[in-house]
């Protein structure tokens, strides 16, 4: 099956969607003309490198329609279309941001076109190239060559110099509206001859967060999942799989009744059915930024409350390519509005203190005389480590030395802990099968055995055994007191 967004992505004026878009780009072509620096400003699949490429065209269109459309079929078109074409060059700035990069694209832009009239440059996600490197273009941009056209596009405009901003013409790309969805959506159901139940294309729309790419790659994640007939029943169980349970509305009831520790326990038996929880993130992100705004429409006292959520959900999007838990940043924005909102610790409605069952002690003390009397009862590994306290005073070593080859490593095994060592084996208590499967991993598991060996002085096997009870881990440096014992810091921890 072909991938709805690349196939129905927009190829001429009229095929584009979002209707504030086109009534911009017709003002501009209107005057005959492209202007030669251009800045195309939106959020993530809102058309921006499709519509940078429809310029493209009509820059080298031979045939153009009556009313000013690329006719798609000249020889010029049908080239850009293909991306054979050597005179439109795009470049991801994410992957080529440095000044070697910039000077090569600089040297190539006084060249002439090969084949076409116009050469097109296409610098996507813009706002990654270093300074050095927009300031290697800023003669460029001021004084460009008159076959040249150069197009950049960008979430972030503010990341960009202003001496390069003031240079160039802007076109903004707003979140699509529910009609202009809702119309791409049905377009794409009715060329693929797909029958869906109108209460699940509103739910699809709803969930876009105003992204015509979200909006097609849902529909095709569901018919590949589901197939061509998709009732209402069919999309509930579809999305039960893929953690719609986990909606915005739902999310806001937790939060406003205080149970995250509820709520964290519930993204951890979601994780295993593999969500893509940067999507979910930046639902949730939607969900509450409306409710925000209905609130400050509405002079709602709650204001303060959704606009901290929203910033903290925001914030952790930052950490999602530092660590394989791909969880662990949602689970952070919702630990950090627990102790923003609430307080670290503090009680809210019939909630226990914020806690979860990943959490590790509040003071050192009381959770040492924990640790002796779970040793004690454990079920999982019989006796503990002979000896004691003085037994385990490698293990922080151990965490440090892992932390500095891989910070993920080291976070699975801050659910664990050593519970024997039997000859030449260590057998790690986990508490959690995930974290468990995650430590078994071949290369994971070479890399704790190579630091014990080093560590204790001689080659040692790892045995890992899922707890039958919830033990605290064994981790030091924890201050009393402090609030340093619970998951928030460690996880803090890791990406620091």
């Amino acid at each position: 099956m072909d991938v709805f967004h690349l196939k129905y992505r927009p190829r001429k004026i009229t095929e584009i969607d979002n209707v504030r878009v086109v009534s911009q780009l017709e003002a501009l072509l209107s005057k005959g003309s492209l202007p030669p620096s251009m800045l195309l400003v939106g959020p993530k699949g809102s058309g921006k490198t499709s519509v940078a490429r429809i310029l493209a065209m009509w820059a080298n269109c031979t045939d153009r329609t009556k009313d000013g459309d690329v006719c798609g079929k000249c020889p010029a078109c049908e080239e850009i279309l293909s991306g054979r074409s050597l005179d439109v060059v795009e470049m991801d700035a994410a992957s080529n941001r440095g000044i070697d990069e910039a000077k090569s694209l600089k040297e190539n832009a006084f060249l002439g076109p090969v084949r076409l009239k116009q050469k097109v440059f296409i610098i996507d996600e813009a706002h990654m190239l270093t300074r050095e490197a927009f300031n290697s273009w800023l003669k460029l941009i001021e004084e460009p060559p008159e076959h040249l056209i150069l197009i950049m596009c960008t979430t972030e405009p503010s990341r960009l110099p202003e001496t390069i901003v003031s240079r160039l013409f802007r076109i903004d790309f707003p979140r699509g509206e529910d009609q202009s969805l809702r119309k791409s959506l049905e377009r794409v159901i009715k060329l693929e001859k797909l029958k869906i139940d109108k209460s699940v294309i509103d739910d699809l729309v709803a969930q876009s967060d105003g992204s015509f790419r979200n909006l097609h790659r849902k529909l095709n994640q569901l018919v590949l999942a589901v197939g061509v007939k998709i009732s209402e029943a069919d999309y509930d169980k579809w999305s039960h799989g893929q953690g719609g349970e986990l909606g915005g509305q739902l999310v806001e009831e937790y939060i406003l009744a205080g149970k995250y520790g509820q709520l964290v326990e519930k993204i951890e038996k979601v994780s295993e059915l593999g969500i893509d929880w940067s999507e979910k993130r930046m639902e949730w992100i939607a969900w509450f930024q409306k409710r925000m705004v209905e609130m400050a429409v509405g002079n709602g006292g709650e204001i303060h409350r959704y606009r901290q959520i929203v910033e903290k959900l925001m914030e952790v999007g930052k950490w999602e390519k530092m660590t394989d838990i791909s969880q662990l940043p949602i689970e952070m924005a919702i630990l950090m509005m627990a102790d923003n909102l609430t307080g670290a610790g503090h009680k809210t409605g019939d909630e226990k203190p914020v806690t979860t069952k990943m959490s590790v002690s509040k003071s050192v003390k009381n959770e040492e005389k924990k640790v002796k009397v779970d040793e004690r009862q454990s079920e999982a590994v019989g006796e503990p480590i002979a000896g004691g306290e003085g037994e385990t005073e490698w293990w922080p070593e151990l965490l440090q030395l892992v932390k500095k080859e891989n910070y993920s490593v080291e976070a699975f095994l801050r659910a664990s802990r050593p519970a024997k060592m039997e000859g030449n084996e260590v057998v790690l208590e986990v508490y959690y099968p995930f974290h468990k499967e995650r430590l078994e991993e071949e290369r994971n598991r070479q890399l704790i055995e190579r630091v014990m060996a080093t560590i204790l002085g001689k080659p040692l096997r790892l045995r890992l055994v899922l707890s039958k009870n919830k033990i605290v881990p064994v981790v030091s440096g924890l201050k009393p007191g402090t609030g340093e014992g619970d998951v928030y810091q460690l996880a803090k921890e890791i990406f620091s």
